[in-house]
């Protein structure tokens, strides 16, 4: 699982690095997108003397067209719940190789065309014929393919990754865990250097909860907004939008977002000590309503910030008293709390190591005379766990009659 996961960022990044510096060398050697309206005879001149420029750059500009296909193959694979549908799988996947083929069929103009059309010709005072080859393929394959109908089908499969792909990934993901509740199960220091460590320490668990609640909609949010501007980049080009540098400007917009989207991809499956699970749906009751409503996955990430703040103030409350009654800060606490989202609650684990076992009250003296409360041999009880929900709305009318 690890190793899938690191394997799918890789994909993510590599093809996000590669179709950076192509573009960027193309644009600042080049003059790309440009150079497609350029003379065709002055064109391939420059071209043919600059072969060895050329041919790398294109080299990884058609490397990143190629990395779709297994890129949206091992999205396939690792996310068989893309939106509970194989149709949705399987749109993604076309979508993949048609715009593969596409921008390979547009690069491959200046992989292949240019070294063998750039010679000099062999009669003076006449219209080489290679310069007017070379002109019907930059409008076939730059124009009509590379820069037109590519960038079309790339905003496609973008708007499909970010609208199926990753919020499948945020949704079910807590990213940042553990997180410690802000002043709780902080490690004693003495000094002003212990003060200003504990103080740091607040201060990234608070950065990591704004993280995780702009994570998904950033995410999101850039890959509809990097295909807005590779639409409107094809338009450019076709000269529908007088903006020339529009087209550049979608490609690397969209490689930042595909890099974004990498490091999403390795740092949801770190594996932390955090369970991740799903709590039984609640039974109908009369009426038809739902009594407690599960969020949609729209409303996740916001209702376990929210959870998670109710957290820390519940313990904040307990610590202040904890304080009260002891002088060490961190006495009444339960040592290293890890956070857990199951379902639609909030679960504060105790420390991983088993608590000392308090004295029996003779209540449980009076209980255990009935049955034995050891455990199992070979098993260790698990430590004590608080769950927070966040307050409920109102009752729907009817609620609380029994179904019948």
């Amino acid at each position: 699982m690890r190793r899938g996961a690191d394997v799918s960022a890789a994909l993510f990044v590599w093809c996000a690095l590669a179709n950076a510096l192509g573009i960027a060398g193309l644009t600042r050697v080049f003059g790309y997108p440009g150079v497609l309206n350029t003379p065709a005879a002055a064109t391939l001149a420059d071209l043919g003397a600059r072969e060895r420029t050329l041919i790398p750059c294109v080299l990884l500009t058609a490397t990143a067209a190629f990395l779709l296909v297994p890129l949206t193959a091992r999205i396939v694979r690792a996310r068989p719940e893309l939106d509970g549908a194989r149709r949705s799988r399987w749109l993604l996947l076309c979508t993949s190789l048609a715009t593969s083929t596409v921008l390979i069929f547009g690069w491959s103009l200046w992989l292949v065309g240019v070294p063998l059309l750039a010679h000099p010709p062999g009669v003076t005072g006449r219209l080489d014929p290679n310069v007017i080859t070379f002109d019907l393929l930059r409008v076939v394959a730059g124009v009509l393919c590379g820069e037109t109908l590519g960038p079309l089908l790339l905003a496609g499969w973008t708007t499909l990754v970010a609208t199926r792909f990753v919020a499948v990934v945020l949704d079910g993901w807590w990213p940042f865990g553990p997180l410690r509740p802000v002043g709780r199960a902080m490690p004693h220091r003495d000094g002003a250097f212990g003060r200003f460590v504990a103080v740091a320490g607040a201060w990234t668990n608070w950065l990591r909860l704004r993280g995780l609640l702009w994570s998904r909609p950033a995410l999101v949010g850039g890959g509809v907004g990097c295909a807005v501007l590779l639409v409107a980049g094809a338009a450019s080009t076709v000269g529908l939008i007088p903006a020339a540098p529009l087209p550049v400007l979608a490609r690397m917009v969209w490689s930042l977002w595909l890099a974004g989207v990498g490091v999403a991809v390795w740092t949801s499956r770190t594996q932390f000590p955090v369970a991740l699970g799903a709590l039984p749906r609640m039974p109908r009751r009369a009426g038809g309503a739902r009594a407690g409503r599960r969020p949609q996955p729209s409303e996740r990430l916001p209702y376990r910030y929210d959870a998670y703040h109710q957290a820390i103030r519940q313990n904040a409350e307990r610590l202040r008293a904890a304080e009260r009654r002891s002088s060490h800060p961190t006495a009444a606490t339960a040592g290293d709390d890890a956070v857990t989202v199951a379902g639609d609650e909030v679960i504060l684990d105790g420390a991983r190591r088993n608590p000392a076992p308090a004295p029996p009250s003779p209540s449980s003296r009076s209980t255990g005379l009935s049955g034995s409360s050891k455990s199992p041999a070979g098993e260790e009880l698990d430590p004590p766990t608080e769950i927070v929900s966040s307050p409920p709305g109102p009752e729907p009318p009817g609620a609380g009659t029994s179904e019948r």
